[in-house]
This record gives C-alpha cells, structure tokens and sequence, in this order.
C-alpha cells in the first residue's frame, strides 16, 4: 500500500522476471520482487528480494526474512523436489491480476486470463472491492516459482499450489490491508500431487479450494 502511494496510484509490477545480463535492470523491467525457483539458485539468492537492482520493494523491505513463513521447512531443489540443501528463501507470491506486466507475461494465452480483469491501480481494485481481492498468499514449497501466484480462471488446475501449513490452511494478505487464514477443504489441496510441479497444470476438477481462489482473484470483465 505504501508501495503505491507513492508511486501514483500504480501496484507494483508483477509477472515473471526479465533475465538480462545488464545489472542494475532498467526500472521498466523490475518486478516487485525476482527470482524463478526452478533456476538454480534464485530460490537461496536474497539479493533477488533486497537489491534495489531487482526488486521494487526492496527499497521499503530490509530483511529477507519477512518474505519466509516459518512454517515453510521442507528442503527443495531447484526442481520442487525434496532432499534440497536449503528451504526457499520467499514462502509468498504475489496474485498473477494484480500489477501484471504484459511486457513480460501475456496470461491472456498463458493463463487464459481473457475476459478477467487485470488491476494495474488501487483505483481499480476499489472498483469491485479490495476486502474481497487477495494480493498475497504463502505457496506450497514444490509448486512456488515465479514472483506470481497462478489461478487458472477458467478451469480447474493449480498453476501453483497454496501451502496448507496453518491448520490444513494458508494465510492469504487483502488489497484492503487485512490478513487471513483460510483452512482449505479438498485433500488434492492440502496434499499437493504432480509429476512436475514446474509445469504449471495440475487438472484438479470439481475442487471447490480453486473455486474460492478465482472468486478473490479477480472479476469478470473487460479492459484494463
């Protein structure tokens, strides 16, 4: 929220990270936080979240560890698999409507986003209701990858997974400011499956868990 304030209204941009061996990245291309999980070792680089090279909030957030849930301790590899070396150091991503940069991420085709509102202002998201629309929600550790979280908005299939460390629940943050468990009713969700949880597409069909997600992701319509 401060984020925006003082930047015109404007959320900050969400999507996934531009790679580029240019370093400081142009202001155009950072994202509020970097780092593609399935890279090796974006998922233990916190000057992916604390540089002001990389990432737009790193000049409002100094520790890398307000970015971990402490309940999130299974170590991964690069590929979501467990018998890593380290836990990821981000537990949270950010939901794929709000600030999406279309520069980078097209989820028109990629997530079939068309006919969805997409929030690039505060403005907007007060529009439909910012108590309503969630901003962040911690992941499970095999399934986070990139800076945003994915809701297939026309289907029922993870993109990513929620984690389910609170009370078979995860912790979802609100555009309007306020944070909440939400205690997750599918066993496909509470206890995560995929033959490759970095394909983005788990079928999970008639998971009333996803229906809730789309419900406060976003709205139908068009524009923006």
């Amino acid at each position: 929220m401060t984020y925006t304030e003082d930047n015109g209204d404007r959320l900050a941009l969400n999507g996934i990270p531009t790679r580029s061996s240019r370093y400081p990245l142009p202001a155009s291309s950072k994202l509020w936080v970097a780092g593609i999980f399935s890279d090796r070792g974006d998922s233990t680089n916190v000057n992916l979240l604390l540089d002001p090279g990389w990432a737009l909030f790193a000049p409002y957030l100094k520790t890398a560890q307000i970015y971990h849930c402490p309940a999130d301790t299974e170590p991964v590899d690069q590929a979501g698999i467990p018998g890593g070396q380290s836990v990821n150091v981000r537990s949270y991503s950010m939901n794929c409507k709000m600030g999406a940069s279309w520069m980078n991420i097209d989820g028109r085709l990629y997530l079939g986003w068309g006919g969805y509102l997409s929030f690039q202002r505060a403005a907007q998201v007060a529009t439909v209701g910012p108590a309503d629309l969630f901003v962040f929600v911690d992941v499970y550790a095999r399934s986070i990858c990139f800076p945003f979280f994915g809701v297939y908005l026309a289907e029922d299939a993870f993109f990513n997974f929620p984690a389910s460390y609170h009370g078979q629940g995860g912790v979802l943050g609100y555009a309007d400011g306020h944070v909440a468990r939400h205690r997750w009713t599918d066993p496909r969700t509470i206890f995560p499956q995929s033959p490759n949880f970095h394909a983005h597409h788990d079928p999970s069909p008639n998971n009333p868990d996803l229906a809730w997600l789309r419900q406060r992701t976003s709205r139908p319509g068009d524009g923006w």
